[in-house]
């Protein structure tokens, strides 16, 4: 090896070593952190998993159905995601929306049960009741709004309903 091709090699090496030791030390177990417990590595080895701890396994997502003298219909998803294509990687502020259905249902799941007396006082109840109206044109209609969790692509197995409101008239 030529002395001027030393430098390139050796920056190379190291660069290779700090991405190999950065993906180690991503490992969910605590045991492949041995080289974080040296101070000067804690500060050039980057610990990810600080962000999400423990990825959620499933999408919540806010469905509503009429319910016509009494009978409940079928269950329909309150916002639609559509189609992406590569200028929403840079601009796409329709996820704001689709963000925001998300959020509110996340607070209902967590929520727990609520009477229909605290329905109106519940703003991200209020929020969903008033996308359903938005979207669906449902006035003067009974609905029933749940959160249903989901896994992506998986079958009708992989859901289970988080959270159900009682019948309310629009």
């Amino acid at each position: 090896m030529a002395r001027s091709e030393r430098p390139v090699a050796l920056v190379t090496w190291l660069l290779a070593g700090w991405i190999a030791a950065t993906v180690l030390a991503q490992h969910p177990q605590h045991e492949f952190d041995r080289m974080r417990r040296i101070p000067v590595f804690r500060l050039v080895l980057p610990d990810w998993r600080f962000f999400v701890p423990s990825p959620p396994d499933h999408d919540l997502v806010p469905i509503f159905r009429r319910v016509v003298d009494g009978e409940p219909g079928r269950w329909s998803r309150i916002g639609r995601p559509r189609e992406r294509n590569l200028l929403d990687g840079l601009w796409f502020p329709g996820a704001r929306r689709e963000h925001g259905l998300v959020d509110v249902s996340r607070e209902l799941s967590l929520l727990g049960p609520v009477s229909q007396a605290e329905l109106d006082s519940c703003v991200p109840f209020v929020v969903l009741r008033e996308a359903v109206r938005a979207a669906h044109g449902v006035d003067g209609h009974e609905v029933q709004i749940g959160i249903l969790a989901e896994r992506p692509y998986a079958s009708d197995t992989g859901r289970r309903i988080m959270w159900l409101s009682p019948a309310v008239r629009m």
